[in-house]
Formats: structure tokens, C-alpha cells, sequence
């Protein structure tokens, strides 16, 4: 199964991967070769999870994970499926009517805080496009399969499923959106505080209250903005007017096609560049392919799914706008090939023993520096995308910090981000509205990241020239995904026992 969503984005059952962003959707829908299907969950997906103490409506609502997203991709994994399969998904999607009912049913009766109004009305584009598929054809099978199966399969969608998507898509239309949330953060609930720090330790595995994260954030962003201005030759008085430079630079002539190779190319430098960054060799290179080009408009930069049945591993690329996607491109694609996020599946190392975004996506924003560190990039155009996302990234400790638990408004969300980024108008409400609809996870990243980088420069500096980069990694990788403060426990006894060994 295929997930498409930003953050995140391999399927923690299936894909046997680097469990992205969102490493598995804890409401999964089913996949054709599931041995004991069960049945269809509409909701949040993963989004969800991290909110199930919380009295919010966003557990059955958001714009990257939600069924919305995932449902159409499922249907489009059974376009060569074989019979056995057909007869199996026909049977487990007979539950999807019922399960968009009894999400309606939750938001009818107010089971949880209503969903902020930004996030309605980005869902209901996306469920209306998913009810207009289906008024015209049921999803694709293959072209032999038998014409009994088909028909099943055909009735299934045109008197069932299909309807129930519309009706669904008429409340939110006609009932929900009328009555959604002016309020973006989670503050404005009962208890919102108390559930946004819960969020925050369920996807980075670090609890931290409001102002922990607000000192880690704004002490990554004057550091990266340090850098930035030293890279750029500029005083860091003088940032602000390089950081509106980066955001207007345009390459001219960039299209679609070149943004896709630009991207692959830095994929394959990854790939040759293994040796020195791991003691494994890697056994699978990524390719890069299109994100559908319905889900632009809500969907990140890129996402990792990995190899998917018989085919190579794959990266999805958001191709809109490659006219201001030109400069964080590299970046991007370390982040989600090699050294990032396909290091578990190119290396063979362990998933491990819990989806630890903190972790995964912490590895991922490390890449992008260990890219740089390895001579990777091909300029300092590139160099400066690269803090630039870090920079970015830096800032959603304080954003989200400021949403769920100090009552900023979504326009004060994105005046910060945009003071402190070079991101367009665009991508900047995509950004807030992604830490709107789920708190928690995005920070996740910043966190991880800066404690994967406490814990080299321990090791470093602590073991001085018995420091050794291909080791360290090993120690972060070999037992896989898991809590930060296990990872720091695993580095400070490598740490010692190397200590141990190397005394005269």
C-alpha cells in the first residue's frame, strides 16, 4: 500500500521501511494481500494518533492523511491484483460506508472540539474531486479479470461506496464547514494545552513542555541563521534581505522535467557516496516519480514510499512550482533517498521496535547535513537551500508552541514562518496548516535532529580521534526506529566501551 502524505510516508506494515513522516496510518485502510483483512477506517489516519487523548474533530480530519488521501491509492494498488485479491478487497471495502457514517455520526454529535474552519476547506476540495471519481467510474482492475468479479466490484462503488462519499462530502459541504472552528490551535479545547504536549511526546518520544520547545526553536534558528549569513557572505544584520533574495531566486528555464532530474541526480550522488558515510554497502538505489497531480495542491515536497511488491523503491516528487522548488531540491532528495530516509531498506538495517517520528524524521534533516558534510551538494546555492529548510524547520517548535498552547492566530503563524524562511506564500500556508491539522508531528523533525546531533557531538568530543562517523551511524541505525532517550542511552555506552577499548 502506497501512502501519500507530507510528512512523512511509508507504510509501517507493508513497505518493511524507513516508516517516513508518517510511518504507518494507526487506522490504516486495507491492502489487497492482507492475510486477515479487517475492516475499512475512514478518520485522520495517522494524524490521529497522536490526538487520542484529545477532545478534537481533527482525529477524523486532515488534509495529508486523511481517508480522502488514502482511499483513492488504495483502490489504485488493486489495479493488477488477482482474483483472490478482488474477491478479498471486495469483501473488506463493503465496511467503507459504514465507516464515513460513523465518522459522521462523531462530528453530528460533537464528540470532539470542532476542526479549525482552514482545515475543512481544504479536505472538502479533495472529497469533492474523490465523489466526482466515482459518480463517473468505479477504480480500475485489471484488464482480464473476470467479468463476474468486475461487475461485483462496479455495483460495490456505484450503489454503495460512492454514494456514501457523497453524503459525506455533502455534510462536510453543507452542515460541518458552517459550523467548523475559527480557532487554529488546539488552546481553544478543553484541556488543548495539555493535549498538545502530549502530542508532542507521542511523535518526537521527548516530552517538553511550551517552553522547552520554544528555547530549543529559537536557538536552532539563530544558529542556522548564523550560518546562513556566514555561507552568503552577508552580516547577519543584513539576512532578512538575503532570505527575501533565496525566496524570489527563479531558474530560469526550470520546468517540471528538469526539477525531476536535478532531484535524481542528487539521489545517485547519495547512492555513490555510501561507502563513506556506512559500514554496509547498499543493495537498492530510488527512483523518483510524480506525485498524482490532483494532490499538489495540499501535498509536501517529496515523500519516501520505498519498493512497493515487485517494483524498485520509489520516491514521490512534487513537481508544481519547480520554478521555486529549484533551490531546497537537493536537500529534498538527500533527505529522502540517501543518506535519509532509504537508508533502512538500501542497508538492510531494522525498522525497529516503534514509529518514532522524532527518529525518522530527525535521520532525515541530519542527512541533509551529512550530505553537505560529504561535499554533496553541487553549490552554494544548493548549500543555502539546505539551511534554509533547516531554518524552516527551526521555527515550528515556536509555531506550534504558539498554535496549540499560546493562542496565535493562523496569520501570526505565518508571519513568523515567513520572517524566518524562504518559503512562498504558498508553501508557507501549506506549512501552517499542515501544524494546524497536526500538532506535534512536524516539530518532531527539529527534535530529533537536534538530538542526533547532541549526541555525535558527545561521541566526537569525547572520543577525539577514536571518533569514528561510519561507526556512529551504525549505533543510530542498528536497532532501528525507536525513543530518543534509548538512542542517547545506545550512544553513551558505545561511547564508553569504545573509551574502554582504546585506552593505553
Amino acid at each position: 500500500m502506497r501512502v501519500f502524505t507530507d510528512w512523512p510516508l511509508v507504510t509501517f506494515v507493508q513497505d518493511k521501511l524507513l516508516m517516513i513522516a508518517l510511518i504507518a496510518f494507526a487506522a490504516a485502510s486495507v491492502t489487497p494481500a492482507s492475510p486477515a483483512p479487517t475492516p475499512v477506517s475512514a478518520g485522520a489516519g495517522f494524524a490521529a494518533s497522536g490526538l487520542t487523548s484529545c477532545k478534537s474533530d481533527l482525529r477524523y480530519l486532515n488534509q495529508l492523511t486523511g481517508w480522502q488521501v488514502r482511499w483513492r491509492q488504495d483502490w489504485a494498488d488493486l489495479s493488477n491484483a488477482s482474483d483472490e485479491e478482488i474477491r478479498q478487497a471486495i469483501s473488506v471495502w463493503k465496511s467503507a460506508p459504514e465507516a464515513l457514517l460513523r465518522d459522521r455520526k462523531a462530528l453530528e454529535f460533537g464528540t470532539g472540539g470542532r476542526a479549525p474552519k482552514v482545515i475543512v476547506e481544504r479536505i472538502l476540495p479533495q472529497a469533492e474531486e474523490l465523489s466526482e471519481y466515482l459518480s463517473k467510474s468505479a477504480p480500475p482492475l485489471r484488464g482480464d479479470a473476470p467479468p463476474a468479479l468486475r461487475e461485483e466490484w462496479h455495483r460495490l462503488f456505484t450503489n454503495e461506496i460512492g454514494p456514501a462519499v457523497a453524503s459525506y462530502t455533502g455534510y462536510l459541504r453543507d452542515k460541518y464547514l458552517p459550523q467548523a472552528s475559527a480557532s487554529p490551535g488546539l488552546v481553544s479545547l478543553p484541556g488543548g494545552a495539555q493535549c498538545f504536549r502530549y502530542t508532542v511526546r507521542f511523535f518526537s518520544t521527548v516530552d517538553m513542555s511550551a517552553e522547552q520547545l520554544e528555547v530549543t526553536g529559537w536557538n536552532l534558528i539563530r544558529e542556522t541563521e548564523a550560518n546562513l549569513a556566514k555561507l552568503s557572505g552577508v552580516d547577519p544584520a543584513k539576512l532578512p534581505e538575503r532570505l527575501a533574495e533565496l525566496r524570489a531566486y527563479r531558474a530560469p528555464g526550470f520546468d517540471r522535467k528538469a526539477l525531476l532530474a536535478v532531484s535524481q541526480m542528487a539521489a545517485n550522488r547519495g547512492m555513490k557516496a555510501v561507502s563513506e558515510m556506512f559500514t554496509r554497502p547498499a543493495r537498492t538505489s530510488v527512483t523518483f516519480e510524480p506525485v498524482p497531480a490532483s494532490m499538489e495542491t495540499s501535498f509536501t515536497a517529496a515523500a519516501y514510499l520505498g519498493s512497493h511488491g515487485d517494483g524498485p523503491p520509489v520516491a514521490l516528487l512534487n513537481l508544481s512550482r519547480p520554478e521555486e522548488r529549484r533551490l531546497t531540491a537537493e536537500a529534498i532528495a538527500f533527505h529522502e533517498t540517501l543518506p535519509g530516509h532509504h537508508v533502512v531498506e538500501a542497508l538492510g538495517y531494522p525498522l525497529g521496535t516503534m514509529p518514532s517520528s522524532g527518529f525518522l524524521e530527525g535521520w532525515g534533516m541530519y542527512a541533509e547535513r551529512l550530505a553537505d558534510e560529504m561535499h554533496l551538494y553541487s553549490s552554494d546555492l544548493d548549500r543555502a537551500g539546505m539551511l534554509a529548510r533547516r531554518l524552516a524547520a527551526a521555527t515550528r517548535p515556536v509555531i506550534e508552541a504558539g498554535l496549540h498552547s499560546r493562542g496565535w492566530t493562523r496569520a501570526q503563524a505565518i508571519v513568523f514562518l515567513r520572517d524566518h524562511s524562504i518559503l512562498s506564500e504558498t508553501e508557507i500556508e501549506v506549512e501552517v496548516d499542515r501544524m494546524i491539522a497536526g500538532p506535534g508531528q512536524p516539530l518532531s523533525y527539529i527534535i530529533g535532529y537536534a538530538q542526533l546531533v547532541k549526541a555525535r557531538d558527545f561521541a566526537k568530543k569525547t572520543l577525539g580521534t577514536a571518533f569514528n562517523l561510519q561507526e556512529f551511524h551504525e549505533q543510530v541505525l542498528a536497532k532501528g526506529a525507536r525513543p530518543l532517550p534509548d538512542l542517547r542511552a545506545d550512544v553513551l555506552t558505545w561511547v564508553d566501551a569504545k573509551r574502554r577499548d582504546t585506552r593505553p
